[in-house]
């Protein structure tokens, strides 16, 4: 049981480490360019690129926030 649990704690880390990534990179909605790649797209000109960029990111967001959740509660039922 132990090692069940360490495992799942070390994913836990790990997807709460890529969590964090996916929403930073995420661009705000009244922005529609990150601050991160907003100035090379606002000087390329190219916003479906970024929306679609943005569109994934979103879905990538919500399913590793999903398996974040449930991890989270796996752990709080063993532990």
């Amino acid at each position: 049981m132990n090692t069940i649990v360490l495992i799942l704690s070390i994913l836990e880390v790990v997807l709460s480490v890529f969590l964090v990534g996916t929403i930073i990179f995420q661009s705000g909605k009244s922005e529609r360019l990150g601050s991160i790649t907003g100035a090379a797209e606002s000087l390329m000109g190219d916003k479906n690129k970024s929306t679609a960029w943005d569109e994934r990111l979103s879905k990538i967001t919500t399913i590793v926030s999903i398996v974040f959740l449930l991890n989270a509660f796996i752990l709080s039922l063993l532990n």
